[in-house]
């Protein structure tokens, strides 16, 4: 359930072009995500059967792929954006 909402707001984010706002956010959410990582890597430390908190880091990893194919995307798109404004004949 988390997934499927995180992946859906992550597509309506960057559908739009808030690549600005992004950054200015990037910081603040690197250090939260590594503070939850490091929440997440303690538990499964303390669990000895290791199930649950393998899985949960599989699925975030999965996440995190999916959200750095995503900014690359938006990068590069705006990155031919402005190659091809910079061809256009000056009038």
């Amino acid at each position: 359930m988390f997934d499927t909402k995180y992946v859906l707001r992550s597509n309506n984010i960057g559908d739009k072009n808030t690549v600005s706002s992004v950054t200015d956010l990037l910081p603040t959410l690197q250090k939260t995500f590594r503070k939850l990582l490091n929440n997440i890597d303690s538990r499964n430390e303390l669990d000895d059967t290791k199930l649950l908190y393998i899985y949960l880091i599989n699925q975030i990893n999965t996440l995190i792929e999916q959200y750095n194919t995503r900014a690359k995307n938006r990068v590069d798109a705006a990155k031919a954006a402005k190659e091809k404004e910079q061809e256009k004949p000056q009038a």
